[in-house]
């Protein structure tokens, strides 16, 4: 009992209290990969496949590049798909352009680059789980992010704190796969690949 509290507040409470501290000292949104491999790489320091400082190193260049790409590949998209040619005032949000520009930037491709990486520094996530938690964790920040249409700054800090909490959580969920399964009593779920 006392290890299923524990694995629950490691996935859970680790990253809330993060994303929670970040927003509540108003941190520029520049400190969020900061926060990712602090969270992601010190609550899991046992699962490790290098020692502490190399493995932090890593995730911290790796969480900067995600984000950089991230943060500037947005507007070479918006450029993407105005050269596609679709109609900016499609029923669907006024932006349309943008709104599918940030989309697959943030909540595509930034993900894609931080989760499938950093996962390698971790033991027991070369799994096909870990493919199906990533895919969730982009299905929801992409179900999120269409849910909420606005264009403001605040709306823009709430993303990108929703962002990190969800990305954290999908992180968590995959260097912790096989403890997960064990804990839902499926021991199969979670075998790496040969």
């Amino acid at each position: 009992m006392r290890a299923k509290a524990s694995l629950l507040l490691k996935l859970t409470l680790a990253p809330i209290l993060a994303v929670f501290l970040l927003y509540l000292i108003e941190a520029p949104v520049a400190f969020y990969p900061l926060a990712f491999s602090l969270v992601v790489v010190g609550t899991n320091l046992k699962r490790l496949r290098l020692h502490l400082l190399p493995a932090l190193g890593a995730s911290l260049g790796l969480a900067y590049v995600a984000f950089l790409v991230g943060l500037y590949g947005w507007g070479f998209w918006s450029k993407v798909v105005r050269a596609l040619g679709l109609p900016e005032d499609l029923r669907l949000a006024e932006g349309f352009h943008t709104d599918l520009a940030f989309c697959l930037s943030v909540f595509i491709i930034a993900p894609l680059l931080t989760l499938i990486p950093q996962k390698y520094l971790f033991k027991g996530t070369d799994t096909r789980l870990s493919g199906w938690i990533t895919l969730a964790t982009i299905v929801f920040l992409v179900f999120t992010g269409f849910l909420h249409q606005q264009t403001d700054v605040d709306y823009y800090l709430k993303m990108m704190s929703l962002w990190l909490l969800l990305t954290l959580l999908g992180m968590q969920v995959i260097i912790n796969q096989q403890a997960v399964a064990a804990l839902f009593g499926h021991r199969a779920a979670a075998e790496e690949h040969p």
